[in-house]
This record gives C-alpha cells, structure tokens and sequence, in this order.
C-alpha cells in the first residue's frame, strides 16, 4: 500500500507543475501579444512593473517576455516618473480561450508621484483570444491619464 500512495502522489505533483507551467506559458503568450499592440502605438517597451499582488506564475512570465523592473528601480525625472518604454502591468486575466490584458504605458507619473493618486500615462484594455493554440490580441481601447486630471 505505501507504494502505490508514492505512485499516486508523483503523478499528481507532476500535474500541478505541468497545470504551473501552463498557465506561465499563456501568461506570456497573453503578455507577447499586448506588448505588439503597446509598441504599434507607443514604440518599443524595454521594461515592464508588475503589480504589486503579482502571483509568481505572472512574475516568471513576464521576465520571460521582458526585462522586469521593480517601482522603485524606475528612473524619475522632475516632469516623469515614469518614462517611455516602461510598461506598468496592472492585470492579466483569462478563462477558456479569451482574456483582458490592462496596462499603462509611460510616458507618465507613478501613483504617489508628483501629485499622482493612480498611475498616469497611456492606459491599454487589450483583448486576447486562442487562435489555433496561440493567445493573439484583437480589439483594445485606450485611454490618457494625466496629473491634473
């Protein structure tokens, strides 16, 4: 009896990390195709913030995507605390084959900067879908944020 609980609890761990794994791999897919809508608009991201509740799943996917910068790492200036090319993470989320990417694009101020209750910039609602097994992006809206606001 003890070799057969070691038999079933290998199996079972197995499908934990392949059920992990999964999730970072769509993670990233999700991520690859946001960041292609952000960098039509925008330019290049050469940096991305996680959110501060970012579960280690998001975390390992967005390193695999891009250089992963925490806040206080990002450089600031008098007029921007956030610049072009970094790419603040607030939420990805998917179910079945659809999903929402929600990120804000510098130039802008981070939430506690410069007079800022929320992080200021371009703001991306990006939706995906699985397409012949591959996240792509589809239609997404914008919105500027601005201190004054």
């Amino acid at each position: 009896m003890k070799t057969l609980a070691v038999m079933l609890i290998l199996p079972l761990s197995w499908f934990a990390h392949a059920a992990c794994a999964g999730q970072q791999t769509d993670l990233s897919q999700i991520t690859r195709a946001a960041i292609a809508v952000v960098e039509r608009e925008d330019g290049p991201v050469t940096a991305l913030i996680a959110p501060d509740s970012a579960d280690p799943a998001l975390i390992a996917a967005l390193r695999s995507v891009r250089k992963l910068t925490p806040r206080a790492g990002v450089p600031k200036a008098k007029t921007v605390t956030l610049p072009k090319g970094y790419l603040i993470v607030e939420k990805v989320y998917f179910e079945g084959g659809h999903g929402t990417f929600t990120a804000t694009a510098g130039p802008g101020v981070l939430k506690d900067t410069l007079g800022a209750d929320v992080d200021c910039g371009k703001r991306y609602f990006i939706t995906v879908w699985r397409e012949k097994g591959q996240w792509v992006n589809g239609p997404y809206q914008t919105q500027d944020c601005h201190v004054d606001d």
